[in-house]
């Protein structure tokens, strides 16, 4: 089924359980303007959030990063609620089947579809 994304809105059907998934502010971001990294877990889509400016590799924002570095943050975040973890590569998921919701990978918004960890109100990085 296609994402429908108009004007600050998400809409989309669930190819596989037919769940309607329908988002708007604040539940869309738009992480360029509120300097913001994220990143989606590979298995329930909850999504994770930091500050672009974090020194893990230092001060740039998450669509300017390398492999490597985007790789370093990966390694360096906790793993979600559900045991699973967090992927620049991962997409957000259906909230009944989990199944991913085909939203471009480089899209610079992120969804709070199944939750969302804010690594500015609590420490998101590994000892």
């Amino acid at each position: 089924m296609e994402v429908k994304q108009e004007k600050g809105s998400l809409n989309y059907s669930c190819g596989t359980c037919k769940t309607l998934i329908s988002l708007k502010y604040p539940d869309i971001v738009h992480a360029g303007m509120s300097n913001l990294g994220f990143m989606y877990c590979k298995q329930c889509g909850k999504v994770i959030t930091w500050n672009s400016f974090e020194a893990i590799v230092g001060q740039k924002h998450p669509w300017m990063l390398m492999d490597n570095e985007k790789l370093k943050i990966e390694n360096a975040v906790i793993n979600c609620d559900c045991g699973g973890l967090f992927s620049f590569l991962a997409k957000p998921r259906c909230q009944s089947c989990k199944t991913e919701v085909p939203i471009d990978s480089k899209d610079i918004y992120y969804y709070k579809i199944n939750g969302h960890i804010d690594g500015e109100k609590i420490n998101i990085w590994k000892k």
